[in-house]
């Protein structure tokens, strides 16, 4: 049997998941600025080894919660029995969310590695106490 796109399944998911995806990038995003010392002053980097901890948690935990809430929501919202009454494989339906879920994770790993993964060993990919980039700025200032 082979697996037709349908995009209002979709779209439908996205809406689902797609404040709570949201919600877990902007706190990753927050917990990475929190991290590196970017919250108080920008200019000044001060590593916060706590952070790292709570972090990698709040990552795993999201990641569990966008999984849970893809079948969950159709329980909380007693939409399953109609969900599965659709003329379509069942297959599709749960490929469908699938994939959905996956592409989130995708995302919101990449952030999750972007900001965190590649800050250890006190690389960071923030442009913080740049000696090149502040001769840059100072250049373009004056």
């Amino acid at each position: 049997m082979t697996t037709v796109l349908r995009p209002a399944l979709v779209w439908k998911e996205v809406r689902g998941l797609g404040s709570t995806w949201l919600t877990a990038a902007a706190l990753l995003v927050a917990v990475g600025f929190v991290e590196t010392g970017l919250d108080t002053v920008l200019d000044v980097q001060q590593p916060r080894a706590g952070a790292r901890q709570l972090t990698v948690l709040f990552y795993v935990g999201a990641c569990a919660l966008l999984g849970a809430l893809s079948i969950g929501q159709e329980f909380t919202d007693r939409t399953l029995a109609g969900l599965l009454a659709q003329p379509a494989a069942r297959s599709s339906v749960l490929l469908h969310k699938l994939g959905v879920v996956a592409a989130m994770l995708l995302a919101l790993g990449g952030i999750f590695i972007t900001l965190f993964v590649s800050n250890l060993g006190g690389r960071s990919l923030l442009p913080v106490n740049d000696p090149d980039l502040d001769k840059a700025l100072h250049h373009h200032v004056h």
